[in-house]
């Protein structure tokens, strides 16, 4: 009866651990295979391929060269990172100071603690405008303005 058991366990010990087994990221890629987990570090196959990660919060980039996703910028408005039709939308109306962005046409964002309203200037946000107290930054559609809380 011992080994019974004993033989039990171990056959729901080794199914546990096979059923916990993930892939690695450092894994070769392999052509035709997206990663498993779109995490930066993780190998791509399509130089400018874009995903967002996991947890939807990072917009990435397949670094051609190196065969390996990295994050390009932070997606920290409401609408996080999304995919819509096979497009990579990443709503980034949310930003630090020092966050990547696009430039061109003039993008605005509100700061995490929505105290001031940030720039694209450079691919980089930079500080705007401090929202005097009590006005907020608040996000309206595409417009970002110093309003009533």
């Amino acid at each position: 009866m011992r080994a019974g058991v004993l033989l039990s366990c171990s056959v729901i010990a080794l199914a546990f651990v096979f059923a916990s087994c993930k892939r690695s990221t450092s894994a070769p890629y392999e052509a035709g295979m997206a990663p498993i987990e779109p995490v930066p570090g993780a190998p791509c196959g399509s130089a400018n391929e874009r995903l967002c990660s996991r947890e939807g919060t990072l917009l990435l980039v397949c670094d051609g060269d190196a065969g390996l996703f990295k994050t390009i910028r932070r997606c920290g408005g409401p609408g996080a990172c999304s995919e819509d039709g096979g497009t990579v939308i990443c709503d980034d109306r949310i930003a630090a100071v020092g966050d990547a962005c696009e430039s061109g046409t003039p993008t605005f964002a509100c700061t995490l603690s929505a105290d001031a309203i940030l720039k694209c200037l450079g691919q980089r946000y930079a500080f705007y405008e401090q929202c005097k107290a009590p006005k907020v930054c608040a996000i309206h559609g595409d417009q970002i303005e110093c309003g009533a809380p």
